[in-house]
C-alpha cells in the first residue's frame, strides 16, 4: 500500500467534505421530523433578535371620531450565541490494511476510499447522535452536552420562568385527562404570541411510565375499545402506524388533540447520572424521565431554527456555513497512519421557550 495515495485529491478536504454531503444521515425521531429552520451563517456566532408580538382586537368607532392609537411594541432583545463545536477522529494504521487488496482487484485508491469512507460513516453515526441530543436539549429548552453539562438555556437566556409542570393525575380513575390535553394546547397557543398558526399542532414526549399509564387509563380505553377508534390504542403497542413523525418502534397515541409518542427515558443513555439523580437534579439525559411528558409545538413558525458555522481550515473561512466537514490528517514523519476527522460547528435555537410544556402523570411524581 502506497501511502502516497492520500496526497490524491480524492481525500482534499473539500472533496472530501462534499462526500459527506452525499451519505445518507439517518437522524433519529427529533432530527427526522424538519423541526429546525435552516439559519443560514457565515460567522461563528448568531444574533437573535426577540420581539414581543401583540395582537389586540380594534373596537367600532363613529365615522368622522377620532381612531385608536396604535401601542408601540415592546422593546427588542439582541443577544449573540456562540455556536459550539462538535469534533472526532479515527486513526487508521497501515497495519489494519495489511492485506485489505487482493492482487489484480481494485486499485489501492478506490481501496482505500471504501475503507476510510466506513470509518467516516461511523463518525458520522456519532454527530448525528450528538445532533439529536442538542435538538431534544432545544425543544425541552435547555440544550446539554455530553456530560450533562448545560451548554445554554433558553429560558434563563431569554429571561423566561420556565412553565409549572400540569399534573395529568393518571393514577385517578375517572380523572379527565382530555381536559389535561386542552389546558396543554391553550396553554401554548397562548405563549406563542403569534408563532401559531392553522398547522400548528402539539407532540408529547412520554417516559415509559407516563405512556403506560395514559394508554390504559380508565376514560380513555372507555372512549375508544368500543368504537371503530380502538386502532388508536393499538398505535400505543405499535400496531399499524401510519404517522408521518413514526421513527423505528417508537409506538404514538393520539388523544385530546396530543400526539403522544414514547420516548426513551434518561437512564437509557450514558449520559452521566442515573434516572435517581436527574429526578432528583431536575435534569434530563438523552430521552424523557419515566412518570414525565414533555410538550412542544410542530410547524410553528421561527420557533426552532438551527445555524452551522464554518470550519476552521483555510478553505472554509468566511463562507456559509455546512452540517459537516472532513478532514484527513497523514503521519508525515513515517506513514504509520491516516486520520479522518469529522467536525460540526451548530447551534440549535428556541426563541420561544414559553411554548415548551411538561406534565406529570401524578401529584406525587
Amino acid at each position: 500500500m502506497h501511502m502516497d495515495i492520500f496526497n490524491d485529491d480524492a481525500f482534499s478536504a473539500t472533496t472530501m467534505t462534499t462526500a459527506l454531503e452525499d451519505y445518507e444521515f439517518k437522524p433519529n425521531f427529533i432530527g427526522s421530523m424538519d423541526l429546525f429552520e435552516d439559519v443560514p451563517i457565515a460567522t461563528t456566532s448568531v444574533s437573535i433578535e426577540r420581539r414581543g408580538n401583540t395582537l389586540s382586537i380594534i373596537p367600532t368607532s363613529e365615522r368622522g371620531s377620532d381612531i385608536e392609537e396604535g401601542k408601540r411594541d415592546p422593546g427588542t432583545t439582541l443577544r449573540n450565541f456562540e455556536t459550539v463545536r462538535i469534533a472526532k477522529g479515527h486513526t487508521i494504521r497501515a497495519s489494519e490494511v495489511q492485506n485489505v487488496r487482493a492482487f489484480g482487484t481494485d486499485s489501492e485508491l478506490e481501496t482505500m476510499i471504501s475503507y476510510v469512507g466506513r470509518y467516516e460513516n461511523k463518525l458520522v453515526g456519532d454527530v448525528e447522535l450528538t445532533w439529536e441530543n442538542m435538538k431534544l436539549g432545544a425543544v425541552f429548552g435547555k440544550v446539554l452536552d455530553a456530560d450533562g453539562s448545560v451548554i445554554v438555556d433558553w429560558f434563563q437566556e431569554w429571561g423566561i420562568a420556565q412553565p409549572a409542570e400540569i399534573n395529568f393525575d393518571l393514577d385517578t380513575v375517572d380523572s379527565d385527562v382530555e381536559e389535561k390535553c386542552r389546558e396543554v394546547i391553550e396553554v401554548m397557543k397562548r405563549n406563542s404570541k403569534g408563532a401559531w398558526n392553522m398547522t400548528t399542532s402539539v407532540i408529547g414526549l412520554c417516559g415509559k411510565s407516563f405512556f403506560n399509564k395514559l394508554t390504559k387509563h380508565n376514560t380513555i380505553r372507555e372512549t375508544y375499545l368500543s368504537t371503530q377508534q380502538a386502532q388508536t390504542l393499538n398505535r400505543a403497542y405499535g400496531v399499524a402506524n401510519g404517522s408521518p413523525f413514526r421513527s423505528g418502534t417508537l409506538a404514538t397515541f393520539e388523544y385530546g388533540g396530543i400526539l403522544f409518542v414514547r420516548y426513551q427515558e434518561a437512564d437509557n443513555f450514558n449520559f452521566g447520572d442515573d434516572e435517581a439523580t436527574k429526578n432528583a437534579k431536575g435534569k434530563d439525559g438523552m430521552g424523557v424521565q419515566s412518570k414525565r411528558c414533555k410538550f412542544f409545538p410542530v410547524n410553528a413558525p421561527g420557533v426552532f431554527q438551527q445555524a452551522f458555522a464554518p470550519g476552521e481550515s483555510w478553505d472554509w473561512a468566511n463562507t456559509i456555513g455546512r452540517p459537516l466537514y472532513s478532514l484527513m490528517l497523514r503521519d508525515d514523519k513515517r506513514n504509520f497512519w491516516v486520520r479522518p476527522e469529522v467536525y460540526s460547528y451548530p447551534l440549535f435555537i428556541c426563541t420561544r421557550p414559553e411554548m415548551l410544556l411538561r406534565a406529570k402523570e401524578s401529584a406525587t411524581a
